[in-house]
């Protein structure tokens, strides 16, 4: 769980200079030369000064403009834009290090997440709570997704990066996000969406209501939203999508089909990648296993699991899996025992004997879109007093949940030094006597220890990740004009509280005393899919 607060001080005098009266001693110019001056609209701060560069480029997108796109949440609202790079921050994002949930930025000229200033109203907005890396670098972000859609009332876009008038944020430009002011009208929307052939859709509904007090000195806007979604998994879509080796759907060019680059699955797999031998000063030792004058494991001990039927299999464990034949190969792992990570069940198209049962989540494939809820509330409230000054206070609420899952967790020993010990239950290279120690092998009689190079124990299940994420922003201030000048000054406060949970994961530790057992209830890691139980 993560928090992320921030207090916004308005200037106590903030001076627009860009709608100031200029003042002239000459006698007034002829009718049709008069010059009337446009509105100019300042981004970024309420401070409009020279510029070294002159003047600032900035396109400004309206509701109307923005309506045309038909989409749901402001983070697709910017998506959008002409000016935006890919979203290297979103909730497509999946991995344990990233800002997961309904979350989106902004990325301007794809200068990288992180280099552009986003306001709310011509302020700044508390940061997400949780951070990521993009490029090895950690990125803050401001989740725009906590901007109600149906409260837009244009955007504003800087294009090119001002980071001396606004911070070092702001080097790739701004987007400032105007929430509607307008008390005219009240709007009920209904939206309902769905991905034909699939369980995947979508539900959202607006309201935006004025009310109108003291002969109309005092006005009151309303806007709160709901959107839910129902998430997609890969089973739901056509054949393409059920797998991530896309060889197959590139026509009939050879080089299409050979080229391992559009292959695209995983050696972190349930048949696992192992190292006999053992630990010495610290660092474990590979050691070659022959049965006779055959290798068993290559010369410094590396071997890995599968079905007894694949070719190069130099020995067999014995009948395991569901009555599936599990053999050792001393060789690199063969490209159908690779996990695919879209696939319905891990290795579905073996055919080699070997009986893979999986839960029923699992099932499902890949989960490509999370299940998703978001309630957004906005209120403004503005004041004319007698003495000409103008009151003015906004309220702003947002609240998400998410929910999604992801691959079976792998182990390798890069990540974690797990070592399956001589005196495990189930390795083919223990002690002599143990039940399943291979018969003939030249390993010592004591037996040797494995490490677990690379294994992915499909047998637990996917990963499931749930979000939630709350952000509030109250703010109150006072504007008026003072001999031609207008001024603004304005005190908020706002604040981020974001929890992230990953469950069905392992403990590396509660793991190891597991694969430690002599007895037949210890953890199997060389019986491929399905050798262990979930529970």
């Amino acid at each position: 769980m993560s928090k992320s607060k921030f207090i916004l001080l308005g200037s106590a005098s903030a001076l627009v200079a860009s709608l100031s009266v200029a003042y002239a001693q000459a006698a007034p110019p002829e009718a049709e030369d008069q010059l009337v001056q446009d509105r100019v609209i300042v981004t970024g701060s309420n401070i409009a000064g020279a510029s070294d560069s002159g003047a600032i480029a900035v396109s400004t997108y309206g509701a109307e403009d923005l309506a045309t796109l038909g989409e749901v949440s402001t983070g697709e609202i910017l998506q959008n834009l002409p000016q935006a790079g890919s979203f290297e921050i979103n909730d497509a994002a999946d991995g344990p290090n990233d800002a997961r949930g309904d979350v989106a930025t902004v990325n301007l000229r794809g200068l990288g997440t992180g280099n552009t200033l986003v306001l709310l109203n011509g302020r700044r907005i508390t940061a997400h709570g949780i951070n990521q890396d993009v490029g090895a670098v950690p990125r803050q972000i401001t989740n725009v997704n906590a901007f109600p859609a149906a409260a837009i009332n244009r955007v504003e876009v800087l294009r090119d990066g001002a980071s001396a008038l606004y911070g070092s944020d702001a080097t790739a430009g701004v987007v400032n996000t105007i929430l509607s002011a307008d008390f005219d009208k009240t709007r009920l929307t209904y939206r309902q969406s769905w991905l034909e052939g699939t369980e995947s859709g979508d539900i959202v509904l607006d309201l935006a209501h004025g009310f109108e007090f003291n002969k109309g000195r005092t006005n009151l806007l309303v806007v709160g939203s709901y959107y839910s979604r129902d998430g997609l998994f890969a089973s739901e879509l056509g054949s393409q999508f059920n797998t991530v080796d896309k060889r197959a759907f590139l026509g009939d060019s050879p080089y299409a089909t050979a080229n391992i680059d559009f292959r695209n699955t995983s050696t972190s797999a349930p048949f696992g990648q192992f190292r006999t031998g053992g630990v010495v000063d610290g660092v474990f030792q590979g050691r070659r296993v022959r049965i006779g004058t055959s290798n068993v494991t290559s010369t410094t001990g590396v071997f890995h699991i599968q079905p007894c039927s694949f070719p190069g299999t130099r020995a067999e464990i014995g009948i395991v899996a569901n009555e599936g034949c599990m053999g050792i190969d001393d060789a690199s792992l063969d490209p159908a025992l690779r996990y695919d990570f879209n696939a319905n069940q891990p290795n579905n198209s073996l055919g080699q004997g070997v009986n893979i049962a999986i839960d029923p989540v699992s099932a499902k494939g890949r989960q490509f879109i999370s299940d998703a809820t978001r309630q957004n509330f906005y209120s403004l409230v503005e004041h004319e007093f007698d003495n000409g000054l103008e009151g003015f206070g906004e309220l702003l609420y947002y609240a998400s949940e998410t929910d999604s899952n992801r691959a079976a967790q792998p182990l390798d020993s890069g990540l974690a030094f797990l070592i399956v010990p001589k005196e495990n239950y189930w390795n083919p290279f223990g002690a002599v006597g143990s039940p399943n120690r291979l018969a003939g092998i030249d390993a010592p009689a004591e037996g040797l220890d494995v490490l677990i190079a690379n294994w992915r124990p499909t047998d637990l299940g996917p990963r499931f990740i749930s979000t939630e994420s709350y952000t509030y922003r109250v703010l109150g201030g006072l504007r008026g004009d003072w001999k031609g000048w207008d001024w603004e000054s304005a005190l908020g406060f706002s604040e981020n509280e974001t929890k992230d949970t990953e469950s069905n994961r392992l403990s590396k530790t509660l793991l190891q005393a597991e694969l430690a057992k002599a007895t037949p209830d210890a953890i199997n890691p060389f019986g491929g899919p399905n050798a262990n139980s979930q529970e």
